[in-house]
């Protein structure tokens, strides 16, 4: 019986690892107001969504107002500014709260997906994420940026 329990044991924590680094799959909603270095990112996640391949097909009928799983609104903005959105599909072990419209954008994340790869590292200000940035390389890209969210990483 004492086999059985460690056997049990050892198996439960294996399993709780492979839980811990599963793979989701999200499609970042990358907002940019043009003319400025003001990022804005939501990370939509759907569970029925599995692949990137899926993402991929959720992203173009979304190009058309035909969202499936991840349907929102951008609202529009007045004044100088435009806002320019690409959409991305990523796979990460990282889980994010669920996104809200109406949240405040109070996390700064450095968001990079250079070299086929998805980390975010979370900074108490945007002037330091970009302050990092700026060690690595002068300017931001779609690949490598600062930006706000309003959704938390759950640990």
């Amino acid at each position: 019986m004492v086999r059985f329990g460690i056997a049990f044991w050892i198996l439960s924590l294996a399993f709780s690892a492979y839980a811990a680094a599963e793979e989701r799959v999200y499609m970042l909603g990358k907002v940019r107001l043009t003319g400025t270095t003001y990022t804005s990112t939501v990370f939509f996640y759907a569970p029925e969504v599995t692949s990137l391949a899926m993402c991929e097909k959720e992203k173009r009928g979304g190009h058309y107002g035909r969202w499936k799983h991840y349907g929102h609104y951008i609202r529009k903005t007045a004044g100088l500014f435009a806002k320019r959105v690409d959409y991305l599909c990523v796979s990460t072990p990282t889980v994010f709260k669920k996104w809200h419209d109406r949240n405040t954008y109070d996390y700064v994340y450095l968001v990079d997906m250079r070299e086929g790869r998805f980390e975010v590292k979370e900074f108490p200000s945007y002037l330091k994420c970009l302050g990092e940035l700026r060690e690595t390389q002068k300017q931001e890209s779609r690949f490598y940026y600062c930006s706000k969210s309003n959704q938390a990483i759950v640990d």
